[in-house]
């Protein structure tokens, strides 16, 4: 696996250089509760071939999040369940996608938050 250690400042600009949805399958976006922050992983997998790239970096639970569904239409997906499953604070997404209005507020986070 190819491992691209990415910023918020630079990560859509990262993205668009490497993304060609000719030669690479956006697969998902991934996150990791660390515990006092939370490494977020944008996967890509080469087509026809074993061949796997993850853009990540970590952020405070907080922080706002750059939405790459302009560069990948379907990223809006994982960016909403990350949202409702981790707190991610992608931005422009939405909660209440993926958890019925009385779940526990963002059940994968280590740490306690308030529902977003």
């Amino acid at each position: 696996m190819n491992k691209i250690k990415t910023t918020l400042k630079t990560l859509k600009n990262d993205i668009s250089k490497f993304y060609d949805y000719n030669i690479w399958r956006f697969v998902t976006i991934n996150g990791l509760d660390l515990g006092e922050k939370l490494e977020i992983q944008w996967i890509f997998s080469k087509y026809n071939e074993d061949n796997i790239t993850m853009f990540f970096t970590e952020v405070d639970y907080d922080e706002l999040i750059p939405s790459v569904n302009d560069i990948i239409q379907s990223a809006w997906i994982a960016e909403y369940e990350l949202k409702d499953l981790l707190g991610a604070n992608f931005e422009n997404a939405k909660s209440g996608a993926f958890l019925e209005s009385d779940a526990k507020a963002n059940p994968l986070r280590k740490a306690k938050c308030k529902k977003s």
